[in-house]
């Protein structure tokens, strides 16, 4: 039975993965094994969910470390991802996002970009100013599947392989890792493959109209949602985006999207008077203004950033190498292939209660670091890259 996911010999991709600790009093570590076997993505869903969710974790002895769920050790994660480009209506999603500070997933259909009346397209200066503001441009392939009846289409395998390399060619900078599969419910449906974009992708989003249980995504098949329900709709419950940072649902089924990872898909604006979908300006604006209220326990990220945090997580282990009153050091790795998956983890440890300050390195190379408090005790967010070398926490001031 062929796979659609692949396990493939690594050779360390971090510069000083086998490095010892900075400073002084170094703290000795073996080198991390190479060559060895990491995955290229999670594609299927598991048989059972791959951890207990919890509520935030806060460690319970000083120098214990756990990997947060999310980035910040955010309550839960959502994306906002456009489809086919949709040139005429950017000037509006890139005023709205700087206004929240959000970033946005154009998944672009590249065939068109930049052609004489491209139209919905745009032009590829339109995307590297989108680009340039912070925003995630990713595949939508090169056609939208829009040639596959023709004897000249060169198949599936090219739509996935071309999108990406054009996107890499063109925009400074990029490196294009996650695909949304085009067409629903027809040939292009069908003609899509899950096996094929997982060894082309990180991850891929799909339509099923679901939000993401955190401890059950397959990231090959994300679940989007295309309608903005902020609790408006108590007949399609599985999409109300509210749930993922509601732990008081009094509905078992809608417990299991508490914490989870909401992905929403948008097409066209709709601007016409009386319009009756949930795509309006209004709308999105007022899904905005609620992503902005509720920030403390969101994350707003953009697609890729989302799906690669979350399948370094789920295959994350953090090891407590010492732990006293001079300094913390921890090892963080991951099965997931680092050459593909380099998104910072964040990391939360128990900190002497007489550390004020903290500051923290990985292989030597400074690393952010927040120190917090919960009940008194502190607590630093760090954030690292697994299978990138030894993590060494001190105090700023010692």
């Amino acid at each position: 039975m062929k796979l659609p996911f692949v396990r493939f010999l690594l050779v360390m991709a971090c510069p000083g993965a086998m490095a010892y600790a900075a400073g002084d009093n170094l703290t000795r570590v073996e080198p991390l094994p190479t060559p060895s076997l990491k995955w290229q993505n999670l594609a299927l869903p598991p048989g059972k969910p791959r951890f207990p969710l919890t509520d935030r974790v806060w460690p319970a002895t000083s120098g214990e470390a756990t990997v947060c769920l999310w980035e910040d050790d955010k309550l839960a994660a959502i994306s906002l991802t456009i489809d086919d480009n949709e040139a005429q209506d950017v000037p509006f999603w890139l005023a709205l996002a700087q206004k929240h500070d959000v970033k946005l997933t154009w998944f672009l259909v590249t065939g068109g970009i930049g052609k004489k009346d491209s139209g919905l397209a745009g032009t590829w200066e339109l995307w590297k100013q989108v680009k340039a503001q912070g925003h995630s441009l990713q595949s939508h392939t090169v056609t939208h599947l829009g040639g596959m009846r023709s004897p000249d289409w060169k198949g599936i395998a090219w739509e996935y392989a071309e999108s990406p390399r054009t996107l890499d060619e063109m925009l400074p900078g990029q490196r294009t890792r996650a695909l949304a599969y085009p067409g629903t419910g027809d040939e292009r449906q069908k003609a899509n493959s899950k096996d094929v974009a997982a060894g082309q992708y990180a991850a891929a989003r799909g339509v099923q109209g679901y939000l993401n249980q955190a401890n059950k995504i397959a990231y090959m098949a994300v679940n989007c949602c295309f309608s903005i329900n902020l609790g408006d709709s108590e007949k399609s419950p599985w999409n109300d985006i509210t749930l993922i940072i509601n732990p008081d649902s009094t509905k078992p089924y809608q417990k299991t999207y508490y914490r989870g990872w909401c992905v929403l898909g948008f097409h066209h604006l709709d601007n016409k008077p009386g319009a009756t979908t949930t795509h309006t300006p209004a709308n999105v604006t007022r899904l905005f203004d609620w992503i902005t209220a509720n920030r403390q326990d969101l994350w707003p990220a953009p697609f890729l950033d989302a799906a690669l945090y979350g399948q370094e997580r789920d295959t994350a282990t953090v090891k407590t190498l010492r732990a006293d009153e001079q300094r913390i050091s921890l090892m963080l790795t991951s099965e997931m292939d680092p050459k593909r998956f380099d998104y910072p983890l964040t990391v939360k440890i128990r900190l002497p209660s007489r550390w004020e300050t903290v500051r923290a390195s990985q292989a030597g190379g400074a690393i952010p670091a927040e120190r917090i408090t919960h009940a008194g005790i502190p607590f630093a967010l760090v954030k690292a890259k697994p299978d990138c070398g030894p993590i060494d926490l001190t105090p700023a001031n010692p």
